[in-house]
């Protein structure tokens, strides 16, 4: 859960901050900028990649995630934890992370 939980986040802390550095080329006007030449697309991307709802989404399931978190870290006392390799859903970037195996709480490094 906690993995699936951070990347979901981190995934979402990702579109938000490209979609403000699309926001800011945008008004760059540059050559080669396919939403310059495409106007009627930025808008539908602006309809689904909308901050406010990215930032609404992030807010509700950040402090629910981070409850689920504290809880599962109470449920096993020795932890024995596994390597797994994840993809983090950004240019096919690869992340390790360790889990345990017996209450699937996570962390980053070894």
């Amino acid at each position: 859960m906690k993995t699936t939980a951070s990347i979901f986040l981190n995934t979402l802390k990702q579109v938000r901050k490209l979609k403000e550095a699309i926001d800011k080329d945008i008004h760059l006007e540059m050559d080669n900028n396919y939403f310059v030449e495409k106007r009627t697309s930025y808008k539908d991307f602006a309809e689904v990649f909308d901050l406010t709802s990215i930032d609404e989404v992030i807010n509700i399931l950040e402090p629910l995630i981070n409850n689920i978190l504290e809880e599962r870290e109470n449920v096993c006392e020795n932890h024995e934890y596994i390597e797994d390799r994840v993809e983090t859903g950004v240019e096919c970037d690869m992340m390790t992370v360790y889990y345990c195996k017996f209450c699937y709480v996570s962390r980053k490094t070894e």
